[in-house]
Order: structure tokens, then C-alpha cells, then sequence
């Protein structure tokens, strides 16, 4: 029995001291890493203030600063954010959130909150429902190198003349994989924000049920400031009380793919809305979809552009952009064909059913054989591709035309400084409707179909057609 409880500390106590050091190196260079991944995005940098490396667990100052947001604030210098880390790392675990007692050995227990000056100045000023910091994140790193997270944010509402927010409790949670691969889901039961303009209206919307899911292969950063990744976003509704939009089952989902042999990036979403409600026009629409894509674009241009951007000369002017703007535009993010379509842009009123397809791209490849100057954009028109079909239900242009024929009439009347009634005004745009939809037919703007209506444009090779007839071009 000696030997084994010899030998148990001779095996075991150096396990013991050595350990947390070692762990304490270990969560100093992720933590590092930390700062040297936020340097690596554009408009951000990290640098510590203070890191102090313990024995069972560590503690630091991270100060996260970012360019500014045009609005933000009124000053030109960049807005800077101290956020406070504290880590606990081997032999054990034990930390909020992740209560499970763990083995230490390879891991550590992160804790983010702000620094306290700033926390007591947010609890002075807004209204905190409940116990503890305003906004924390916990994370923990496993043996196997897994990383969970949590984070929050408390009930707050914030009130002066200018603008109000009302937010309900914020969770999310993520983990990071051995493959580096980000997944976290968030959820928002409600957020009211009314804003005062300067010129004393006001702008109120209120948005309930928020969900969000993302999806990031952090292992697959590209330099260009972008990663393979999913983002779906669910709203119950969103509601602007100022103008009387009602939005309802909104859902939006977006993927970002890397071409790695072609060094170019594509971007896939998805919008579908179950109804949405103008008040103003007496509108209902049900069944909205958009399937908006971006295709091909180059990463390489991405890299240059944020060069570019980086430190512009302090007289930079209009010219100096287009001359250096232009350039990187048509050398290298042209050539690649990128392509802007719309796949589906498609709804349903009580009238009738709306659908319409679009693309624009560029024939790169022989754009770049071409000899065209950034300083002539008429340039770029033959080498240009359009296409666009749309299909409306009659009674669905009808009801169209009507509100454009109205919005001219009222006008008209406004300058002639004409008296009228609703129902003489009602009487003008049904009498005028059949005679504009009789004109787009004759002059070939659109064709009748069954029961549609019916528009194709189709350009290439500085050619153009309408509804399948040569279109004469102003250049």
C-alpha cells in the first residue's frame, strides 16, 4: 500500500503543479490569438492592456476598437471598448454556465464581461431588469480542444427625447468544433426602438421572436475578410408603428461559398415573408419571396479594395477614386463574370400573383482581352449581359396602373390648385387606366397572355431585344 501511494504521488503531485502553469500558458496564447483574429478584420484591432498570468487562473484587458460608423458618433477617432477576461484553467473546472465539474487538463473556463466603470455607467443609465452584468459570454475550452459558449444580455430600457429602446432578454449559445467550425444560435423575444428625426417626427418599430442560427468555417478564413458560413434569421414580426408596415413570418437564410480554384466568392439568400400589410395603400401581400444571389466575385479585388481603403491620402477626391477605384474594378473584379440574379422575386395579393427573374453579369473573359479605360463606363456596355422576365396577373396590373394614374393625377390637380372629391378622383383614374394599359400593349411594353401580362428584356453584345423585338438603344 506504501508503494502505490508512493508511487500515486510521485506520478500525481508534479501532474498537479506543473499542470496549471502549463494551462495558464496555454489559454495566454489562445487568448492572444484572440486579439491577433480580431486584428485580422477589417475596420477592427485589439490590443492588450493588461494580462496578468496566474497559477489556477488568469486575468486581462482586452481594448477592441473600431473605425467609425458613419452616425455613430460625431467624432473621427475610432470607438474603443474595454471588455474584461477572466480565465480559469486546470487542474479542474468550475465555471458559470458550464457547471459540470471538468478535468482542466488542456482546457480553461473564460468569463467577458465589461469593465466594472463601464458597467456602473450602463446600470446608471439605462433600466436593468434583474441580477448581474448587463452583457456576459462564458466559454469553455475541453480537453479535446472543443470550445462551448453562452452569452446574454439582460432586460434593459433606455428613455430620452431623442430615442427610446426596450429590449427583453438576449440568449445565445455556440460551440467551436476541432474542425474550427463556428455554430451558434441566438433568441430575442421582443425589441422597441422609436427614434426622434431633428425635424420632430418619429420612427417606432417593435420586432418580436427573433431567432438567428450561424454557421462559420473559421479554419477556411480567406484574407479577403471572409469564411464558408450559413446564417438563418426568423422573425415572427416586425412592425413599423409610424407607417403602419406589418411584416409577418419573415425567414432569411444566406450562405457565403469560397471557390478556392477560382479564388471567388458567392453569396446565396433567401428572403420568405407570410404576409405583410402596407396601411397607406390598402395593400395585403401574402407568399413574398426573393432568392437574391451574388456570384463570382473576386476575392482578389476584395484584398485590393481594403488595401485601397486602408489609408487613403488625405486630398482624395472624386477623381482619385474613380482613377484607383475604377482600375481595381476593371481589372480585377470584372474579369471574373461576377453575376447579380435574382432567381425569384415573387408575391400574391388579393388581385393576383406576381413573378420576375433577373440577371447582370459581364463577359470577363472578353473584357479583359478588351482594351477599355476605367474613364470610359459606355465602354463596359458590350461586353454587359441583362436579361429580365416578369409575369403579373391582369387584375393585379390593373391595380398597378391605377395607383400610378392616381399619384399623376394628384399631382396635376396639386399645380392646377384644382378642388376635387374622392369620388371625382376615383372616376379620372378608372377612366384613364384602360387607355394606359391599351398604350404599354401598342407600343410593345408588354404583351398580353391568357390571363397576364407579360415583360422580357434581353441584352448582349450591345444588342437588345423587347418582348423578342429589337429595342433601339440611346447609345
Amino acid at each position: 500500500m506504501k508503494k502505490i501511494i508512493s508511487f500515486l504521488l510521485f506520478v500525481i503531485l508534479p501532474l498537479l503543479l506543473v499542470v496549471p502553469g502549463f494551462m495558464g500558458w496555454q489559454a495566454e496564447k489562445s487568448m492572444q490569438d484572440t486579439a491577433a483574429y480580431i486584428n485580422s478584420l477589417p475596420a477592427y484591432s485589439a490590443n492588450w492592456q493588461s494580462y496578468k498570468r496566474g497559477w489556477f487562473k488568469s486575468e486581462g484587458v482586452l481594448l477592441v476598437s473600431v473605425d467609425d460608423i458613419e452616425g455613430l458618433t460625431d467624432s473621427t477617432e475610432p470607438v474603443e471598448l474595454p471588455v474584461a477576461f477572466h480565465l480559469v484553467h486546470g487542474p479542474v473546472l468550475l465555471g458559470h454556465k458550464t457547471e459540470a465539474f471538468t478535468l482542466g487538463l488542456g482546457g480553461f473556463d473564460l468569463q467577458v464581461t465589461l469593465l466594472d466603470r463601464h458597467e456602473a455607467y450602463l446600470q446608471d443609465v439605462l433600466s436593468v431588469i434583474g441580477e448581474g452584468p448587463l452583457y456576459q459570454l462564458a466559454a469553455r475550452m475541453d480537453l479535446t480542444g472543443r470550445i462551448a459558449l453562452h452569452d446574454r444580455w439582460l432586460p434593459f430600457e433606455f428613455n430620452t427625447e431623442a430615442l427610446s429602446i426596450v429590449a427583453d432578454g438576449y440568449e445565445g449559445e455556440g460551440e467551436i468544433g476541432l474542425d474550427r467550425k463556428l455554430i451558434y444560435t441566438m433568441g430575442l423575444p421582443r425589441i422597441r426602438i422609436k427614434a426622434m428625426s431633428l425635424e420632430g417626427s418619429a420612427v417606432a418599430f417593435t420586432a418580436k421572436a427573433l431567432k438567428a442560427e450561424l454557421s462559420a468555417e473559421l479554419a477556411s478564413w480567406h484574407s479577403a475578410q471572409v469564411a464558408p458560413g450559413k446564417v438563418i434569421v426568423s422573425v415572427g414580426s416586425l412592425k413599423n408603428e409610424t407607417a403602419s408596415i406589418v411584416f409577418k413570418d419573415m425567414h432569411f437564410e444566406a450562405e457565403a461559398k469560397i471557390d478556392a480554384i477560382n479564388n471567388t466568392l458567392s453569396y446565396l439568400s433567401e428572403l420568405n415573408v407570410g404576409a405583410l400589410n402596407i396601411a397607406a395603400l390598402e395593400a395585403d401581400m401574402s407568399d413574398i419571396q426573393l432568392e437574391l444571389s451574388y456570384l463570382k466575385f473576386s476575392l482578389a479585388f476584395l484584398e485590393s479594395y481594403y488595401a485601397l481603403i486602408q489609408d487613403p491620402p488625405a486630398n482624395a477626391n472624386a477623381e482619385y477614386w474613380q482613377q484607383y477605384l475604377g482600375e481595381l474594378i476593371l481589372k480585377e473584379l470584372l474579369p471574373a463574370s461576377p453575376e447579380l440574379k435574382i432567381d425569384t422575386l415573387a408575391f400574391t395579393t388579393s388581385q393576383g400573383k406576381f413573378f420576375a427573374r433577373l440577371l447582370l453579369t459581364i463577359e470577363g473573359e472578353s473584357l479583359a482581352k478588351a482594351n477599355v479605360s476605367s474613364n470610359n463606363p459606355l465602354g463596359l456596355l458590350p461586353f454587359m449581359v441583362f436579361h429580365l422576365d416578369t409575369e403579373m396577373d391582369m387584375a393585379l396590373a390593373v391595380q398597378f396602373a391605377e395607383l400610378y394614374v392616381r399619384n399623376q393625377i394628384e399631382t396635376q390637380w396639386a399645380k392646377e390648385e384644382r378642388v376635387f372629391v374622392a369620388s371625382e378622383l376615383n372616376e379620372a383614374v378608372k377612366t384613364q387606366v384602360p387607355s394606359v394599359l391599351d398604350m404599354l400593349i401598342s407600343q410593345g411594353f408588354i404583351v398580353s397572355h391568357d390571363d397576364d401580362y407579360r415583360l422580357n428584356i434581353d441584352y448582349a453584345k450591345g444588342q437588345a431585344t423587347l418582348n423578342g423585338q429589337p429595342m433601339p438603344l440611346p447609345f
